[in-house]
């Protein structure tokens, strides 16, 4: 049984456990394959079991506990990825493996989470049975099993049609649920229910009066709307994006850069190539992509005193970032809920800090022309405060909540992505950030670089390599040490 295994690599573990440092990376392997030290594969399925040769676990849940939760939100808008935790799972008398073995006589600080990530193994069901396998893997979107109790999962709600969707409630519920097993196979079981609402259309988020429709051919018949000053022939300007759906023609046309400002909020830039599932050549083209940038400014950088009252943000949430409501969900934050989808893009660049930014299903190979790099830095200079004494830190907050999703990336040897393909620089210190069904290939460095990293996952990625341009060293995957000041506490 082909079995979707997701473990902290071994190479990564150790320093994780001493810096503070959680990265989740995924990879296909048999049960034939799993080697024998680490965790026990979980081979009886939340929903079904059907494809195991192998006798289920015993069904006896004593001192084991599992606890799911979503770390963003729970009811989004279509594509929305949830970032899922098990991490808060317990085992009464597991025990702490990864201590007992590496550093014998000693104790966890935090014996709890040691024993989540050491001694339990966890398979995510994600009740979503038309989500398909990744191209990168082949393997299943609908599960992840292995070592991590951390998971992303992006969900689409195409309406009526869809299998998930609730007549009652005009959108699509998922039952998500996740599996918890100890390594002498007792396990318990938790839920969640995730709701997504359609884009438009019946049950959708956005109305027609929050739809601007861009054409460069002028052509609209594709447009769920005949409103005329809301039909366009390019790309707003940044500071028209909050709470609007921008609806791109797939007509193969360049458009304008897309740039937002970090004090835009629920903005969604789809292209019409995703809605109708055509073919990637008639794409529309966005030469660059900023989300999040300076307020009112395509800037992505913040070494300034731009982040004031003045600059569009309130005073409740500078400081105060991100905003949850009183069940824990995502509400507001710096670049709060902003999404790019379906598009062939040229390179991108993010603004400092943000809460919940998502690329979906967005083409970044220019490695048969190499009209553009290819580049994607998901957040810039976020430690730029430090350097400025008109900004400060506090009013900075870590970058948290980026999603790359079932895309590509990929350089022409003439025009690599410098320093890497994707990247996280200059006092990065990402937290839950994530990439799933992404293949990223021919860097001038590394395929992916980030300098501060918390709550990484990795999911069924295809990391290639073709390192062609420095001589210096290179990697597929490359995570380095943030200074951390003083300490504090570890984001959630």
């Amino acid at each position: 049984m082909k079995q979707y295994h997701c473990l902290k690599t071994s190479q990564y573990s150790a320093i994780a456990m001493v810096l503070g440092l959680c990265i989740y990376i995924a990879s296909g392997a048999s049960l034939a394959q799993t080697p024998s030290n680490s965790l026990p594969a979980i081979v009886s399925l939340l929903l079904d079991d059907s494809e195991s040769s192998i006798a289920p676990p015993v069904a006896v849940p004593l001192g084991v506990s599992a606890q799911l939760k979503s770390l963003t939100r729970v009811d989004g808008v279509s594509p929305e990825t949830i970032y899922f935790s098990a991490q808060d799972s317990t085992c009464s008398d597991c025990g702490d493996v990864f201590t007992a073995v590496s550093a014998p006589g000693l104790q966890a600080k935090d014996p709890q989470l040691a024993t989540a990530y050491s001694s339990l193994a966890y398979h995510f069901n994600f009740d979503d049975s038309d989500s398909g396998n990744f191209a990168t893997t082949g393997n299943s979107r609908n599960q992840q099993i292995g070592g991590s109790p951390r998971a992303i999962h992006t969900f689409d709600c195409t309406g009526v049609n869809d299998p998930n969707w609730n007549v009652d409630r005009q959108l699509c519920s998922f039952d998500v649920g996740v599996r918890v097993q100890s390594y002498d196979n007792r396990f318990d079981d938790a839920f969640i229910e995730i709701n997504i609402q359609p884009l438009y259309g019946p049950g959708g988020y956005y109305s027609d009066a929050d739809i601007d429709c861009v054409s460069s051919s002028n052509s609209f018949d594709w447009c769920p709307h005949s409103i005329q000053n809301q039909q366009l022939a390019d790309m707003p300007l940044v500071g028209n994006y909050a709470d609007r759906l921008i609806l791109v023609d797939n007509d193969g046309g360049t458009y304008s850069n897309i740039c937002t400002g970090a004090d835009e909020q629920n903005a969604a830039i789809v292209s019409m190539s995703y809605i109708e599932a055509t073919a990637n050549e008639t794409r529309p083209i966005i030469p660059f992509v900023t989300l999040a940038g300076r307020p009112r400014n395509c800037n992505a950088s913040y070494n300034d005193s731009h982040i004031t009252v003045a600059g569009g943000f309130s005073a409740d949430l500078r400081g105060n970032h991100p905003q949850r409501d009183a069940q824990g969900n995502l509400i507001n934050g710096y670049g709060f809920n902003q999404k790019v989808v379906g598009f062939k893009v040229g390179s991108v660049q993010n603004g400092a800090s943000f809460a919940l930014i998502q690329y979906h299903d967005i083409d970044m190979d220019h490695s048969a022309d190499g009209a553009y790099s290819g580049e994607f830095t998901m957040a810039n200079n976020p430690g730029g405060c430090r350097s400025n004494a008109s900004l400060d830190c506090d009013n900075m907050p870590y970058p948290m909540y980026l999603f790359l999703t079932d895309s590509i990336v990929s350089s022409n040897a003439n025009n690599l992505a410098r320093p890497v393909s994707i990247g996280c620089f200059n006092s990065c210190a990402s937290v839950n950030f994530g990439l799933a069904g992404v293949e990223v290939n021919r860097s001038f460095e590394h395929n992916l670089r980030i300098q501060g990293a918390w709550g990484l996952v990795l999911s069924n990625n295809w990391f290639r390599g073709n390192h062609v341009g420095s001589p210096a060293p290179k990697s597929r995957v490359t995570i380095r040490v943030i200074d951390s000041g003083n300490g504090g506490e570890r984001p959630p």
